[in-house]
């Protein structure tokens, strides 16, 4: 067994991006978790004492923890203490009212300005 060095996750990174965005493709829609955060948060995961036997091993743990990380983001997306129960809604399909401001802070900003 070896231990790869920084520059095997750097080359992970710049060469296997298509990975995680691929990872990411079959995900529901709405999905807020980047490519980028993905690739980092199973970076941080991975490093420490484990050691690889090769880039193989490597990219299987790699992809295992994003795996376990989409799965974990999945299910606190669900939960109910985190809002799992409520629908998103765009707001470029929605009418949002915009109220005028109040005559303080119309005051407030003209006199700042002054």
């Amino acid at each position: 067994m070896r231990t790869l060095p920084i520059n095997s996750c750097r080359w992970y990174t710049t060469n296997c991006a298509n990975s995680p965005a691929r990872k990411l493709a079959h995900e529901t829609p709405g999905q807020t978790l980047q490519p980028t955060a993905l690739v980092h948060e199973a970076y941080l995961r991975l490093v420490g004492d484990q050691q690889f036997d090769g880039r193989g091993h490597f990219f299987a743990a790699a992809a295992e923890a994003m795996r376990r990380i989409l799965v974990e983001s999945a299910r606190k997306k669900k939960a109910i203490k985190h809002g799992g129960d409520l629908q998103r809604v765009e707001l470029d399909d929605q009418d949002v009212p915009i109220r005028p401001l109040p005559d303080e802070i119309v005051a407030l900003m003209k006199h700042s300005r002054a």
